[in-house]
């Protein structure tokens, strides 16, 4: 899942708090946006953001957008509206535009961790890399994702945790034995102690090990109370390709290639012949 990772030194120096709004990014993007050494080139920009379908999809879900809804019997929905889904693309660009935002196509740990960006929207499982670029060389933490109505709408994925239908009877029971094994309370906690993914079970904070891990840490905290407002992403056997299409197509539309409404259009049409192909399209 997402959050927001912010510099909290920096934050406290500028004296302004985590946006809770996507006014407040931009208001607070800008407030720490600075061309420190004054040679006409910033030295510090006040977000960043990559021009991925990970970062578009974070952007629209805080417009209350979506992309596909579940219609039943393997059928999906295409429910990607006009107007949000422009006014996020022209959100992002206004951000790239009006230069309060670094942009680029790569992970933001290291332009985080050097002072190059105060803050941005990344998921959970870069909190080991981020502290391996930070050092020590300053404090940091994470807060909830901005949004239109100031409530967080974390996109929420993972990797798969699945037993294939057409396995043997002996690569099931070892699939399920493994699946027992990482599911265990206890062993899950030490998963998520270990790598700062969220725990898949509630139970989890009841355990020693998750007590002592938050005793200190107020982070793991912020990112499991996010999941109440979290969103999954959808699952059709299409979501792979319709993910590549979506991100090729936003970093288009941020590098000037396309218009938004271009974007938008492209959009729909990839996602409706992708759908089609592995026959998921609602009709």
């Amino acid at each position: 899942m997402y959050t927001n990772y912010y510099n909290v030194d920096l934050f406290d120096l500028y004296g302004v708090e985590p946006p809770k709004t996507l006014d407040e990014l931009y208001d607070v993007a800008k407030q720490l946006t600075e061309d420190i050494d004054g040679d006409g080139q910033i030295d510090q920009y006040g977000l960043g953001f990559r021009t991925t379908v990970d970062d578009f999809q974070t952007f629209l879900y805080a417009m209350n957008g979506k992309v596909l809804e579940y219609a039943g019997n393997g059928k999906w929905k295409i429910v990607l509206d006009k107007e949000t889904t422009i006014k996020t693309l022209n959100f992002m660009h206004k951000l790239k535009a009006d230069e309060v935002a670094f942009v680029q196509g790569g992970y933001l740990n290291d332009p985080f961790g050097n002072g190059q960006i105060a803050m941005y929207m990344g998921t959970i499982a870069g909190k080991p890399y981020v502290e391996k670029s930070i050092k020590g060389k300053y404090e940091w933490t994470w807060a909830p994702l901005p949004s239109v109505d100031g409530v967080p709408h974390s996109p929420i994925a993972g990797t798969d945790l699945i037993m294939f239908a057409w396995a043997d009877k002996a690569q099931k029971q070892a699939a399920w034995m493994f699946m027992k094994f990482l599911l265990d309370k206890v062993n899950q906690a030490y998963w998520a102690v270990n790598t700062g993914y969220v725990p898949v079970r509630k139970d989890v904070v009841e355990t020693s090990q998750w007590k002592s891990y938050v005793a200190n840490d107020e982070k793991p905290t912020i990112a499991l109370n996010s999941l109440k407002t979290a969103v999954p992403d959808p699952k059709p056997a299409a979501w792979y390709d319709i993910r590549n299409a979506l991100g090729t197509i936003t970093s288009d539309f941020l590098y000037d290639k396309i218009t938004a409404e271009d974007a938008y259009n492209r959009m729909i049409e990839e996602i409706k012949n992708l759908l089609v192909e592995n026959e998921e399209l609602a009709e």
